[in-house]
């Protein structure tokens, strides 16, 4: 009918890969030739309206998870070009009378750690992600060049720092978004997203990144990991680590605490359920787990380098830590006399 969406066709348009399931119960005239022609002519009514995604012909839903899993296939141009007002808040359709969009838009950046957590609030609950029919959205974040994409439907949620996709030298920094859904609260959604807000670079504020090393500079943090705690106070001068605990479980490294105003924390992207995939650009694997203590510490120098994968984004990022405590910073942090 007219002004209600087709929701099986929003699906496909927006699909990276389709699966063309059950293709055993396609009849065509009793022959495999026959047969084939039906596929095809499915097949050629899917491209009509998505002509990028890729289609994969299956049974029982039976498919190799590399055919589908992080498959790196999102294209925010093609995107927008299937769908004009992709970023527009105001051009949604609604399905029903308790069926409405909200969105909003404010200047400014997010802190990632605090998105992620607002977005986990959001879709890990299934009686309240039901209702999120569909979701959308660009984001400045905090530290990052590239727009955070996002998009979702129910608990399903995708989103990732796409290059190609940066805000340009002098361009203002916005975030917009636009949530479709049943019963919304639509003011407790765009308070949860402003909250995430940053409130400016703090001092020592670390740089991550989605696509390379970068830099950065934070405040120092007694720091356990792997159940080791410092017994005893740093000297003066002294290196330090990062502030964060780690808690290994079948092999893998998961942040399992931060330090409060340690450079952890600081930084705005590292948080509790975090892997450590990579440090100093060497895969953790490849490391005796005894020597991720001193390297945390900074035995390389003063600078220590994370790679951590975020389990619900599927984002691999990489966080630059940099400190050395001068005398007066010691004492501040309780570390000298």
């Amino acid at each position: 009918p007219e002004g209600v969406e087709n929701e099986a066709q929003e699906q496909l348009a927006f699909a990276d890969r389709i699966l063309l399931n059950k293709i055993d119960l396609v009849y065509g005239d009793d022959t495999i030739a026959d047969k084939e022609d039906e596929l095809q002519r499915i097949e050629a009514r899917i491209r009509a309206i998505n002509g990028a995604a890729q289609i994969v012909r299956c049974q029982q839903s039976k498919i190799e998870p590399t055919g589908v899993i992080n498959i790196g296939a999102f294209s925010l141009d093609r995107v927008v070009e299937m769908d004009p007002e992709f970023l527009n808040e105001d051009g949604e359709h609604q399905h029903d009378d308790r069926v409405t969009s909200c969105s909003t838009k404010f200047a400014g950046e997010v802190v990632f750690s605090k998105l992620e957590l607002y977005i986990r609030s959001l879709i890990s609950k299934v009686e309240s992600a039901k209702n999120l029919f569909r979701y959308k959205g660009v984001l400045a974040v905090s530290g990052m060049r590239q727009k955070f994409v996002f998009q979702g439907v129910h608990m399903t949620f995708t989103g990732d720092f796409r290059d190609g996709a940066e805000w340009g030298d002098g361009e203002e920094r916005v975030c917009k978004f636009v949530f479709i859904g049943r019963d919304l609260d639509h003011d407790a959604l765009i308070m949860g997203f402003k909250d995430c807000a940053a409130a400016g670079d703090p001092p020592g504020t670390a740089q991550a990144s989605a696509a390379e090393w970068v830099d950065g500079v934070v405040l120092g943090q007694q720091q356990p990991v792997l159940g080791q705690q410092l017994a005893a106070p740093l000297p003066p001068g002294a290196r330090c680590g990062v502030g964060l605990e780690l808690i290994q479980y079948n092999g893998t490294l998961i942040v399992r605490k931060l330090y409060p105003d340690g450079p952890a924390e600081r930084s705005g992207v590292i948080m509790k359920g975090d892997l450590l995939h990579h440090l100093d650009c060497q895969s953790v694997g490849e490391l005796p787990k005894a020597s991720v203590l001193p390297v945390l510490f900074g035995e390389g120098g003063s600078s220590v380098t994370l790679g951590l994968i975020k389990p619900l984004f599927g984002l691999h990022v990489n966080v630059s830590l940099v400190r050395e405590y001068t005398a007066e910073e010691s004492r501040k942090a309780g570390f000298g006399p």
